[in-house]
């Protein structure tokens, strides 16, 4: 179009990932870490629920469960992950 400089629409060139796939996992094993030690911090200090500024209760088993999750889903190579995903979806 006339009113791009040079008279033609500029290419999009994608940006290089400076961060791979392996700082997420990193992430998600430290933050699921994080969780599992809080929920049994908590736990053995005898606080079963607690309240959230909502006023919601959050509960120590489930933190240790979203931890769980968290780093199980980290470690779990990404074909693998994959394949269960179109598995999943392939039944509905």
């Amino acid at each position: 179009m006339p009113f791009h400089v040079g008279g033609r629409k500029p290419k999009y060139v994608l940006p290089e990932k400076r961060s791979g796939l392996v700082w997420q996992r990193l992430g998600f094993i430290c933050l699921g870490m994080f969780l599992i030690f809080v929920g049994i911090k908590r736990q053995s200090e005898g606080i079963l629920a607690a309240a959230n500024h909502y006023g919601m209760p959050i509960y120590s088993a489930t933190l240790i469960s979203l931890g769980v999750v968290f780093v199980v889903v980290a470690i779990t190579p990404p074909r693998l992950l994959e394949r269960l995903v179109a598995w999943l979806i392939s039944k509905t």
